[in-house]
């Protein structure tokens, strides 16, 4: 199932030519946009709220990290992500890293296929779930 999205939609409302001339290979680039809902069809609010429970057959794909340091010790004795104590860390401050993103959700790989399609370019898509402030 194909999502139909483009690159110059994921960019919007940032040209492709200028991401290409400007950032491509040299910096990242955030782009602001006033629209919550824009990701939408690629993944729902329900989807983000349940993003650990794709990740968590994987517990490799995610990491805890903060300005001063990252967190170890999530995971439980069978080495399966201890989920209460990722969710503390997230209230205490900790940024929830989730790593190929792609590989759980099909539409995040159509996305994802489509951008290696366009830029003929290996891409992974990660998650970056940060508490407010």
């Amino acid at each position: 199932m194909s999502t139909g999205k483009s690159l110059a939609w994921l960019l919007d409302p940032l040209p492709v030519e200028t991401f290409l001339e400007d950032h491509w290979a040299r910096d990242h680039v955030v782009v602001e946009r006033e629209s919550p809902g824009y990701f939408e069809d690629v993944f729902d609010a329900a989807a983000a709220e349940n993003f650990l429970e794709y990740v968590r057959p994987d517990p490799s794909a995610v990491r805890l990290v903060r300005a001063n340091g990252n967190l170890d010790g999530y995971r439980l004795a069978d080495g399966a992500l201890d989920l209460v104590r990722v969710r503390n860390a997230f209230a205490d401050g900790y940024t929830i890293v989730m790593n190929g993103l792609e590989r759980y959700l099909p539409a995040v790989a159509d996305v994802a296929r489509m951008i290696e399609a366009e830029l003929n370019y290996e891409t992974q898509v990660n998650a970056y779930v940060t508490p407010p402030a």
